[in-house]
């Protein structure tokens, strides 16, 4: 999830009120998973849930970190909780490699599933 030391740099970014105090980090979005909200070079600012003192509410977007044997991935899903109580990782895109959201309680037993931080903001540079 981190660049290496060399490639990041500190940068200002509004942080909502009642979220100050917090650890606030920035990721830049790379590729399509969430393309219909989060463009591949935005920058999104998160908050480890850890910090919150909670977990993920329907609806928030969520960074997922998981991991299966020496392979891992990090991405951004929508936290959705069915009306059967069932929690769900969506993905919100237009390409079709992304449509499949991840049930949270089938998980393969091989794989680690964390979502460690809520995305409380993007920001994006304009041309």
């Amino acid at each position: 999830m981190e660049w290496p030391e060399y490639d990041q740099h500190k940068a200002r970014a509004r942080i909502d009120p009642k979220f100050q105090g917090l650890t606030a980090i920035a990721l830049e979005v790379r590729g399509p998973s969430m393309n219909r909200i989060f463009p591949p070079g935005i920058v999104v600012i998160c908050a480890a849930y850890g910090e919150l003192g909670r977990g993920p509410i329907d609806g928030e977007r969520v960074v997922v970190q998981r991991r299966r044997g020496e392979d891992g991935e990090i991405s951004i899903r929508e936290y959705r909780v069915d009306k059967d109580g069932i929690a769900w990782l969506w993905p919100v895109s237009d390409h079709a490699d992304f449509q499949s959201p991840l049930r949270l309680d089938q998980g393969d037993e091989d794989e680690e599933t964390l979502i460690s931080h809520k995305v409380m903001r993007a920001e994006i540079d304009q041309p």
